[in-house]
């Protein structure tokens, strides 16, 4: 089996963000194979600008000294819409991306990038992408076609690999009952992407909660919110009128945490944790 952390919207330097930190520690002291699991970083790395050069000190204080308590496993990261800043928006994504020079843990290569992870019978494809054209103005940071570049370097690892679990990993919301809700842009994205090659799961942070939501059970990729692992939401608020009617709203939850996910060939075991390492919730989806 493979097994994985993940969550989002980590970078605030903030004690929350140590407290996620020490209770993913917690759960590797359980670890049987810790040289063999990994972190994925669903952005909003660095906020609230992110970071102008590779030299910025908040690399130390919202990366590297946060999860120093963590073994050197690598965190392959996403970019979020704090990441890109407000200004200078394609100078600031590319420090992170230069940054995977610098860190022992930091994985940005490109934008957009995928890998894979396999385990005797068992294959994992990660396709990490940039959800940003869906919220940064496009003038300034994407055009059209550079849109659809990334749909299309997508599109192709999804085609020619013949992983077991085809997983999905950006920033903002695709489905959301929280506060940022839906993405329009975001959906058109997805849901053409998946019509022409199917995935199994969304994972995505930008609303500081978790959701585990299926779209539609006969068909479609379930979607996970875990945008919890540095900044607290203070409202309870479950926005259902974002769901349409065949979607499923399987759980929410407003407390600062991870997720893992345990994967064999033909399940996931997904597994929402507090930060008292306390689990929320036990979500299987098999094949």
């Amino acid at each position: 089996m493979i097994s994985f952390y993940f969550l989002g919207d980590t970078g605030s330097g903030r004690k929350e963000q140590y407290k996620v930190s020490r209770a993913i520690q917690d759960d590797l002291i359980e670890c049987d194979n810790i040289d063999e699991t990994f972190v994925i970083c669903l952005g909003d790395n660095i906020y609230n600008q992110g970071c102008k050069d590779v030299k910025d000190i908040q690399y130390y204080y919202k990366f590297e000294k946060p999860y120093r308590n963590i073994p050197d496993i690598p965190f392959y990261m996403c970019l979020g819409n704090h990441d890109y800043g407000y200004d200078n928006f394609k100078q600031r994504a590319q420090s992170q991306i230069d940054y995977s020079k610098y860190s022992n843990k930091w994985i940005l290569p490109h934008q957009y990038y995928s890998f894979e992870k396999k385990k005797k019978d068992t294959k994992l494809l990660f396709c990490m992408i940039d959800t940003n054209f869906s919220d940064l103005p496009t003038s300034e940071c994407f055009s059209e076609s550079e849109i659809k570049d990334q749909f299309n370097h997508i599109k192709h690892r999804l085609r020619v690999s013949n992983a077991d679990w085809k997983i999905i990993c950006g920033h903002h919301t695709w489905k959301s009952v929280g506060g940022h809700g839906n993405t329009p842009k975001l959906d058109r994205f997805l849901t053409n992407l998946y019509e022409e090659c199917a995935f199994d799961l969304y994972l995505c942070g930008h609303d500081h909660n978790k959701q585990i939501i299926q779209l539609n059970p006969d068909q479609s990729p379930t979607l996970i919110v875990c945008g919890t692992g540095g900044k607290r939401y203070h409202d309870n608020i479950i926005n259902y009128e974002n769901l349409d009617r065949l979607s499923q709203l399987e759980f929410n939850s407003n407390e600062l945490g991870f997720g893992k996910c345990t994967a064999s060939k033909y399940k996931l075991n997904i597994e929402l944790f507090n930060s008292d390492s306390d689990i929320e919730i036990n979500y299987q989806i098999a094949k």
